[in-house]
């Protein structure tokens, strides 16, 4: 795997993220709900001026949201306990209740509105899954251990809205792929 990938999410990607202009809606300020839709993100992403980089922010926030989304869906008794120790955004919208949308659209988004070339994620996407992998594989051990980092994974990748998205998107198809060959050579 790509150092920089890996290096960029650990020590450059918590600091690009505040370039995201999050929602105040009702839950934001009540509970500290954090959220971001569509137009924030294609912000954020324009506002990152080297185009690897861009890649890079892409794909951390990818780990991120599905991170939390597919916790949220498949482990919904322990995502309290998750939650506390990430405090992850939430891509949608807060309203008056919190609408996730698919976090596989944060990087059609970009692609579609010609923010960053299909060609450079596409580059990426080896080592993008490989991070998303190691980082489950080092999380889930040191703080929800009863939860199966593979296990995990497969809900992920398996998950109807992913699957749907993947029938319809090649370059989606070629990420999701990548991930199920990297799970199983772990």
């Amino acid at each position: 795997m790509s150092k920089d990938l890996a290096d960029y999410y650990v020590n450059e990607f918590r600091n690009d993220i505040a370039k995201i202009n999050f929602n105040e809606g009702l839950l934001s300020s009540t509970i500290g709900l954090v959220c971001f839709n569509k137009d924030a993100w294609l912000e954020a992403v324009k506002s990152i001026e080297n185009e690897t980089t861009k890649a890079y922010f892409i794909f951390s926030m990818f780990i991120t949201v599905a991170s939390d989304q597919t916790m949220f869906e498949y482990y919904h008794d322990q995502y309290k306990r998750f939650d506390s120790l990430t405090k992850y955004p939430k891509f949608g919208s807060c309203g008056l209740g919190p609408h996730n949308e698919n976090p596989l659209y944060l990087i059609i988004y970009p692609i579609e509105n010609k923010i960053v070339d299909s060609k450079l994620i596409s580059d990426h996407l080896q080592d993008a899954s490989q991070l998303f992998i190691d980082e489950i594989n080092e999380f889930f051990p040191e703080y929800l251990d009863n939860i199966d980092p593979k296990e995990f994974i497969e809900h992920f990748i398996s998950d109807k809205h992913v699957t749907k998205i993947k029938e319809e998107n090649n370059l989606i198809e070629e990420f999701i792929s990548s991930i199920k060959n990297n799970l199983n050579t772990h």
